[in-house]
């Protein structure tokens, strides 16, 4: 989950228990209302009662309803009134043709406190004592009830609906707010090697996200300048190095053809000139690679194919490796295509160049299998060698610069070339992975766009 939707959540969370616990509480403080105003009206129509017995008359003539129910008091739905002397004998029973039951619990808590209250199923119970009699009082507040309830569903329809709002509008907010950082990451995102110069919008505002742009601004400004100071030393080093090289391979040359040396004196020359191209391949390779971080390079891309690529590199190092083979094969499908990809093709012909220069150095015998595949999306070059296999240990270091095998260690080179090939492949939009077969089959697969 990003940023956004967090604070959104968390925002609509927070509001939507805030609004819920407020709601709550009015119910309660509705239903306690309700439950004293009910008890009130039933105390008035326990009072209304006993006037009746305070008014002169004597119990026989209260026996008469009417006296009772004709009197104007509040409207009391399913009422039934009970008067009781202090024998608790009951002198007075507004129930008829019915059976009264009553609890004696209720009447010796009238006797002691003087009051009672209590629920009973839908009904509601009030007692008093009044002037040595006990009144007591059952009804329902329906109407009560129905206020109740209706007071419910109006907040269930305002939470509900309010929650669903503040949801709403907190996910449209924060997307708002959170718009600059998504422009950020966009633009973070196409900032590489290439192009240090990318910048963050910066506004006059005094944000904490406008201050996080400029903040950002500042590094990449400053790793823009150690960055190009070390492509402008590497080149310059690089460029300054290969010309005694050059001149130093020249001279010993030179000196190999003047005159007859004894095998000693051969074997230094010969070693000596082995490790000069070496060291000369190294500078090579270093000058390319600070080459591949010009963008300018990219408008020079024209249509390659990838077979003359192919071909072209098998001839490069055949001079160099006489006994070098390649069996190359393409794989036909229902896409019928050109094997064409957008590229340099010096840059192109250096990834096959190093690839067989490794299967000649390091395989058991100077013999490579290309395999093409191409598709409507795109072009694969299969690359199949027999010799010692990498390690798991090896394969997970196995594109870094100077990183060289176990079984290396005897055998000429400097640790740049598959390095090359990826970082190569990496400015083509291409990509070059490992992996192996059986117990002695190396397999590097070069993967390209479709055009």
């Amino acid at each position: 989950m990003n940023l956004k939707n967090k604070i959104a959540l968390n925002v609509s969370l927070l509001f939507s228990v805030f609004l819920g616990a407020v709601l709550f509480i009015i119910y309660l403080f509705f239903a306690e209302f309700r439950k004293e105003e009910f008890t009130d009206i039933l105390k008035d129509r326990i009072y209304t009662v006993a006037n009746y017995f305070t008014g002169g008359r004597d119990e026989a003539e209260v026996q008469n309803l009417e006296l009772i129910t004709s009197t104007p008091t509040y409207a009391i739905q399913k009422e039934e009134i009970l008067v009781f002397n202090k024998e608790f004998e009951l002198v007075y029973s507004s129930v008829i043709d019915m059976e009264v039951d009553w609890s004696n619990e209720d009447l010796r808590a009238l006797r002691d406190n003087g009051m009672i209250y209590r629920r009973e199923n839908d009904s509601e119970i009030y007692g008093e004592k009044i002037n040595g009699r006990y009144f007591m009082i059952e009804s329902e507040d329906i109407l009560g009830k129905e206020k109740l309830d209706y007071l419910s569903t109006v907040m269930l329809i305002v939470f509900f609906t309010g929650s669903a709002l503040v949801w709403i509008l907190s996910f449209l907010f924060a997307r708002k707010v959170m718009a600059p950082l998504d422009l950020f990451q966009q633009k973070i995102t196409r900032i590489s090697a290439n192009n240090l110069n990318e910048r963050l919008p910066e506004t006059d505002r005094r944000d904490e996200i406008n201050l996080l742009a400029k903040v950002f601004n500042t590094m990449l400004r400053r790793i823009d300048k150690s960055y190009s100071s070390q492509k402008e030393f590497t080149a310059s080093a690089s460029h300054e190095i290969k010309t005694p090289l050059t001149r130093i391979a020249f001279q010993l040359e030179n000196l190999s053809g003047i005159e007859k040396h004894n095998p000693e004196t051969a074997g230094y020359i010969s070693r000596i000139s082995e490790e000069v191209y070496q060291l000369s391949d190294i500078v090579n390779s270093l000058l390319l690679l600070a080459k591949l971080e010009e963008q300018e390079l990219q408008r020079e891309f024209t249509d390659v194919r990838i077979d003359e690529v192919i071909f072209d590199a098998f001839g490069n190092v055949k001079k160099n490796f006489p006994d070098f083979q390649l069996h190359f094969n393409i794989n036909e499908n229902e896409y019928s295509g050109e094997l064409t990809v957008r590229g340099l093709k010096p840059l192109l012909d250096t990834v096959f160049i190093n690839l067989f220069k490794n299967a000649c150095l390091y395989s058991y015998e100077p013999f490579v299998e290309v395999e093409i595949t191409e598709d409507d999306r795109t072009i694969t070059a299969v690359v199949m060698s027999r010799g010692q296999l990498i390690t798991e240990t090896e394969k997970e270091n196995l594109f870094e610069a100077f990183r060289r095998g176990a079984d290396t260690q005897f055998r000429s080179g400097s640790g740049l070339g598959l390095r090359i090939c990826q970082r190569i492949l990496e400015f083509h939009q291409a990509a070059i992975t490992y992996s192996s077969a059986g117990t002695d089959q190396n397999i590097f697969t070069v993967t390209f766009r479709h055009l």
